[in-house]
């Protein structure tokens, strides 16, 4: 057996190892012993403005330790500063170990002692007057100023007008300072009753003249024009079917004119007698309709419409047939098929297209 002996900071124990196999194991352990430390030496003096420093020394194992000594209080000196008239006295405090300073007892500022005042400036009626006062204790001056005196005014009162109201002027005598005050409102001008002075008509206003009884104002008032006096309406232009009409009417005081439209005329829709018709090569027909109307076709080498409105066949084949009425543009469509009969198809075999008949 090996015995470890413990230390201050580890624990002890005993190690077994076999003498023939060499095969070990630890037991009997003991705790640390831990530290002894010494009474310790101050290290670090403390002062008034940082903390000291005491150092423990391990007497088994020399491991040391330190801890902090209290700063020692400060020793301070006092200076007294003595108020004056404008600021306060204060004592001041200075420690003889490091310099921290700090002030306390402050006490008010004294104030000045303003003797006798002398006045420099004389009031008047239009501007202050200066006084300057001298502090008996630190020789400071200082200047107030002398309220003004008061004004001496006289007065002028004008009167009120129709139009303009009246008034009292103040004016100083000594400096030539004015206001005005107590104003009164205008009279107003008093008009009479007055007369037409021009008759009104429908094609200018008349006029209403009054004058005031006070100050001879003259004021006009318009009179509202008379209303137009018209003869009968007649027609200028004949409405029709596709366009309005117009009537006039004249003022007979003022040849003033008035236009108003004529409804257009109404009439019934466009209508035509067959809608299809069916016509072999070189015959007519006639188509009636409801008014006159202009013809078109869309293919003139199969048929169309004369000006008497009878079909004219020249080809084989469908056309349609359009009537636009000649009144108001209204529009009919006629359907014509155009066919050969069995011995216009045989002479055209006969004569291969060369002739026809």
């Amino acid at each position: 057996a090996a015995v470890t002996e413990p230390t201050c900071t580890k624990g002890g124990f005993t190690t077994y190892t076999c003498s023939m196999c060499s095969d070990t194991y630890t037991a009997d352990e003991t705790d640390a012993r831990g530290h002894e430390f010494n009474d310790g030496t101050v290290t670090t003096e403390p002062t008034c403005a940082a903390e000291g420093v005491r150092t423990f020394t391990c007497t088994r194992c020399g491991t040391t330790q330190t801890e902090s000594i209290p700063t020692l209080p400060h020793d301070y000196g006092a200076v007294v500063t003595e108020p004056t008239c404008t600021k306060g006295g204060f004592t001041t405090f200075t420690c003889s170990m490091c310099g921290d300073t700090y002030t306390a007892d402050q006490t008010d500022a004294l104030g000045h002692v303003p003797g006798t005042g002398k006045v420099t400036i004389a009031p008047t009626c239009s501007a202050e007057g200066l006084q300057i006062f001298t502090c008996t204790r630190c020789g400071v001056t200082q200047t107030e100023t002398i309220a003004r005196t008061d004004h001496r005014y006289s007065t002028v009162v004008t009167l009120p007008t129709c139009t303009e109201g009246g008034f009292t002027v103040y004016t100083c005598i000594l400096c030539g300072d004015a206001y005005t005050a107590q104003e009164t409102a205008p009279y107003g001008h008093s008009f009479g009753t007055g007369s037409i002075t021009t008759l009104p008509t429908c094609a200018s206003e008349g006029v209403h003249t009054a004058y005031c009884s006070r100050c001879g104002a003259e004021r006009t008032t318009p009179i509202p024009k008379t209303a137009h006096i018209f003869g009968p309406w007649r027609c200028t232009v004949q409405p029709t079917y596709t366009s309005d009409g117009k009537e006039v009417r004249q003022c007979t005081v003022c040849a003033l004119t008035e236009t108003r439209p004529v409804p257009r005329l109404e009439k019934e829709p466009l209508t035509i007698e067959q809608t299809q018709i069916t016509l072999l090569y070189r015959e007519t027909a006639y188509i009636a309709t409801s008014e006159p109307v202009t013809w078109s076709s869309s293919d003139m080498s199969v048929a169309y419409a004369n000006t008497d409105g009878y079909i004219v066949t020249t080809g084989s084949g469908t056309a349609v047939l359009t009537a636009v009425s000649q009144l108001d543009d209204s529009t009919a469509a006629c359907t014509v098929t155009v066919r050969y009969a069995w011995w216009q198809t045989l002479i055209r075999i006969f004569l291969f297209g060369f002739l026809w008949y």
